[in-house]
């Protein structure tokens, strides 16, 4: 009886993250609140259902971590982006984790974030816009006691409400020597770049790290993981003709950034 216990102990620990530096994403999808505001509840609640999938059939999730070879599949938990990526949705906000602070760890957790962008923009029911924001830092992750603290979360989630587009970037204080390994990656995920941002709230962020100088200049490239240019246009000027005023430049920033890192492209743009 314990040698058949003990693996399930472990696996329910090897999710967790007890009180040291990994890896975290903070993901939000844009505009929600006007989604709620034109009451598109029904259609929220499907889009999500795909996301994040059930009990007989993965979600976009599952596939976006590499637990599944395909959303709609059957869930094995697998280590498919290179090393586990472990996630959990609080409404319209996905976390995502990693189990430390590894070369191998950083880049599956690059790769499933921008596997998120990828799965909001291709979702049947409704678009789903991602704003990715990456750090690195302390966290204390219990999914199964619902405990998720620390500042690599709230690192994060300045970086991530710092942008003015769909999009994502990393925290600056993540080492430039933790970046480099990156960047010999065939298909880079990360490209330095003028990332649009909010006024003020990089003041915020530059206050929580104790650096007045730091820039967000990294973007996530999440060019890699969707398919062809004709379609992620058509998807992203929907986006901005939905969005009001204030909001539509988000989208189309977005466009032209897609635009010129996507590599190997599948058609082009007239």
């Amino acid at each position: 009886m314990v040698m058949k216990t003990i693996p399930e102990v472990n696996e329910n620990l090897r999710k967790c993250v007890f009180s040291k530096d990994v890896y975290v994403a903070c993901a939000d999808i844009l505009g929600f609140k006007d989604i709620m505001k034109r009451g598109k509840i029904s259609e929220t609640v499907h889009a999500l259902s795909v996301l994040l999938g059930n009990e007989v059939a993965a979600g976009q999730l599952d596939w976006a971590t590499g637990k599944t070879v395909a959303p709609g599949g059957n869930v094995d938990d697998g280590t498919r982006l290179g090393a586990y990526v472990g996630y959990s949705v609080f409404s319209d906000t996905v976390l995502l984790w990693s189990l430390d602070k590894t070369n191998k760890s950083f880049l599956a957790l690059l790769r499933a974030c921008g596997l998120v962008i990828a799965s909001g923009l291709s979702n049947a029911h409704m678009l789903l816009p991602f704003r990715v924001g990456v750090a690195l830092g302390e966290v204390h992750i219990d999914p199964s006691a619902g405990i998720y603290v620390g500042m690599g979360i709230v690192k994060a989630f300045l970086t991530e409400q710092c942008q003015d587009w769909l999009g994502g970037a990393l925290c600056p204080d993540i080492s430039r020597e933790a970046i480099e390994p990156m960047l010999t990656n065939r298909l880079t995920p990360v490209v330095q770049y003028e990332i649009p941002q909010h006024t003020g709230t990089v003041e915020a962020l530059q206050e929580f790290i104790g650096d007045n100088d730091a820039a967000i200049c990294w973007a996530l490239n999440w060019t890699h993981h969707i398919g062809s240019a004709n379609h992620v246009s058509s998807e992203l000027e929907s986006l901005s003709a939905e969005a009001n005023a204030a909001n539509a430049g988000k989208y189309t920033i977005a466009r032209e950034f897609y635009l010129k890192h996507r590599i190997n492209r599948m058609d082009s743009v007239e």
